[in-house]
């Protein structure tokens, strides 16, 4: 009978850890949806100071839902851990890549207007 009590535990703590996780995704989905509003036509100091604050919650939630769930994970070979750690990549991808999902034609120290120009001769020809 032991045992028993012992395996619904664990079942319904997976299935808490699965829901969690799917929270986390979908936290993470939403977020991402709030980044296709269309650009301001005109330049940006910041590209961070200008995405939406959904963007961040969303993300924010997805990546901190990921590493508590990898972290309280045990066993080092189990999907849900997976599953969590592919979460806070995806997390953190998708702030590093923000100048690629904004469609921003140049994004980096340097000469930025010089290479704007260049870009749009190109896209031109």
């Amino acid at each position: 009978m032991m045992n028993s009590n012992a395996s619904r535990e664990r079942s319904g703590a997976t299935h808490r850890q699965k829901a969690t996780l799917i929270g986390g995704y979908l936290a993470l989905s939403v977020g991402l949806l709030f980044l296709a509003r269309p650009r301001p036509a005109e330049y940006e100091l910041s590209i961070y100071a200008e995405v939406p604050t959904a963007f961040w919650l969303g993300v924010g939630v997805a990546v901190v839902v990921a590493v508590a769930l990898a972290l309280r994970e045990r066993n080092s070979h189990s999907r849900t851990r997976d599953a969590s750690l592919l979460l806070a990549m995806l997390g953190v991808l998708s702030i590093v890549s923000l100048p690629l999902l904004q469609s921003y034609h140049f994004y980096g120290a340097g000469d930025s207007l010089s290479h704007l120009g260049w870009a749009r001769e190109i896209q031109a020809a």
